[in-house]
């Protein structure tokens, strides 16, 4: 029985991976609808400087807040990839920062850095 729903689970991802962007469909798996989502917040003038908060349905003031950087060689990647991280922490009570950066060959080290430091 177990063999049987796990196949169809993976059957399902399957299918959903080859209609939904990459990532989406682990959004879609950890959501939970009540966190608050501000997205698309500039932190410098580069238009790829720009990241989403994920808060908890209560946030606290004294509350931890955690910046997730995605991987990606410095040359891609894109926040919206990572909301399934955001939205899993935050269910947890965790206020998260998704930041994009700037990328190579647009920045070189340690522009990737700086960028994270200002984020």
């Amino acid at each position: 029985m177990y063999t049987i729903l796990v196949t169809a689970v993976f059957a399902g991802m399957s299918t959903a991976m080859a209609f939904l962007p990459s990532g989406e469909i682990f959004s879609r798996l950890v959501a939970d609808r009540g966190p608050t989502i501000t997205s698309g917040i500039a932190y410098g003038a580069n238009p790829r400087q720009k990241l989403d908060v994920y808060q908890p349905k209560a946030p606290c003031p004294d509350g931890p807040v955690v910046m997730f950087l995605y991987g990606g060689a410095w040359t891609s990647g894109d926040r919206s990839t990572y909301g399934f991280v955001g939205s899993a922490l935050a269910a947890r009570g965790i206020t998260t920062i998704v930041p994009d950066y700037r990328i190579y060959p647009d920045v070189k080290f340690p522009g990737f850095v700086d960028d994270a430091a200002l984020a």
